[in-house]
């Protein structure tokens, strides 16, 4: 199972620092599309989910790592899957889930 992100952001001011953050720590490619002109909601939470467990535990301890904090340890869960939530430097709250496959 891949592994897939399509955040929807919004900054106050620091957003090419921290999507440049985002690809070193995810790789990948990285269009970016402002929408200051347009207003909308707060920031919002982005999940990271998909079958790869490794990968996935790897991003949630780069997003940790240098200033962030784990408000919830990636681990088992009650409902099986393995889940973190962390914070990241940025006040970003990044949601992480690793589904298990069913029995």
């Amino acid at each position: 199972m891949a592994v897939r992100l399509d955040p929807y952001l919004h900054f106050s001011g620091d957003a090419r620092e921290a999507t440049g953050s985002y690809r070193w720590v995810l790789g990948g490619h990285l269009a970016v599309m402002t929408l200051g002109d347009a207003g909308g909601p707060d920031r919002v939470s982005p999940s990271l989910s998909g079958g790869d467990q490794q990968t996935l535990a790897r991003w949630f301890e780069a997003l940790a790592a240098d200033g962030g904090t784990v408000d919830v340890p990636f681990g088992r869960q009650v409902w099986g899957d393995v889940f973190g939530q962390v914070t990241d430097r940025f006040g970003i709250r990044w949601l992480v889930d690793a589904a298990t496959p069913a029995v």
